[in-house]
Parts: C-alpha cells; sequence; structure tokens
C-alpha cells in the first residue's frame, strides 16, 4: 500500500517533514494517536499530529480551533489548497468541492 493511502501514516509523515524543516517546535506527533479533551472527536477518531496546538490532524478530518469554537473540515470535502508544503506561506487557503 501506498503511503498515501494509508492516512494515519500520510499525517505521522507530513509531521516529520515539518520538523525536518525546523518547525519541530510546533508538532506534536502520537503514531499510536491521541483523544485530546477539549477536541470534539467522532467515536473512535485519533488526532495523530497537532500543530501550534491549534490544528489537528485525523484520519477523516481536519480540525481547527478558533477563537469562536471548532471547526472540522472533512478530508474528503476538501479539492485543493492554496499552497504547498515547503512553501514558506504564512497562511494557505482550503478550498471545498461545491
Amino acid at each position: 500500500m501506498a503511503l498515501i493511502d494509508d492516512p494515519r501514516a500520510w499525517i505521522l509523515r507530513l509531521f516529520e517533514m515539518e520538523q525536518q524543516e525546523g518547525r519541530g517546535a510546533l508538532c506534536q506527533r502520537f503514531p499510536d494517536g491521541t483523544t485530546p479533551h477539549d477536541i470534539p472527536l467522532d467515536d473512535g477518531e485519533r488526532v495523530y499530529g497537532i500543530y501550534k496546538n491549534k490544528y489537528y490532524f485525523t484520519p477523516t478530518s481536519f480540525i481547527m480551533r478558533r477563537r469562536d469554537g471548532i471547526q472540522r473540515v472533512a478530508w474528503k470535502d476538501i479539492c485543493r489548497c492554496s499552497s504547498e508544503h515547503g512553501e514558506g506561506v504564512k497562511t494557505a487557503r482550503l478550498i471545498v468541492w461545491d
């Protein structure tokens, strides 16, 4: 199976790449997954990566902590992102399917 076909492994690999880019202090990786008490997760859902204590990555969704609460976006709903890894941009937009 290709790495991209295993969402858990892909998340862990992306976080490893972030650490290699010098942003390890901003990354938390959980090879066995974790269930943060303050993030609403579906039954059996686990978080495998946390970035800046704000962005949570699960095999099924991207979860963002916001001032007004939590926003969840299912990976299947995202069609593209405005940036690529290693580009060095400070913000990116997730574009969802219409």
